[in-house]
């Protein structure tokens, strides 16, 4: 789990998620530099409701996805973010395009 998941969570209640994660994540070193900081400012600029967020961070509702969401992690063994599977083998990890299409086309072979 990230820094920003409980902060994730909340605001997809608030319907901006994928706004924040592709901000988020065409971000990265001003989110290390600048941290939750970086985050409050972008959240203003998309009209995020800073109350309604703090709440929800700290809800039941909440905690009961993360929980659910990291006992399913469990589940499967994941390691790490990403995780993909396919065909049934787990790839954990970044990857160029072309190691999915090289173990798809091997698998579509056999």
């Amino acid at each position: 789990m990230t820094f920003s998941h409980p902060r994730q969570q909340a605001v997809q209640d608030q319907e901006k998620a994928w706004l924040l994660h592709d901000y988020m994540l065409e971000n990265i070193p001003d989110i290390k530099a600048d941290g939750f900081d970086f985050i409050l400012k972008y959240g203003k600029e998309i009209g995020l409701d800073f109350t309604k967020l703090s709440q929800d961070m700290f809800s039941q509702k909440v905690r009961d996805l993360l929980r659910a969401d990291l006992e399913e992690g469990k589940k499967f063994k994941l390691q790490g973010t990403p995780t993909f599977f396919i065909n049934g083998i787990s790839i954990t990890g970044a990857m160029p395009m072309g190691e999915f299409t090289s173990l798809i086309d091997t698998m579509l072979k056999k």
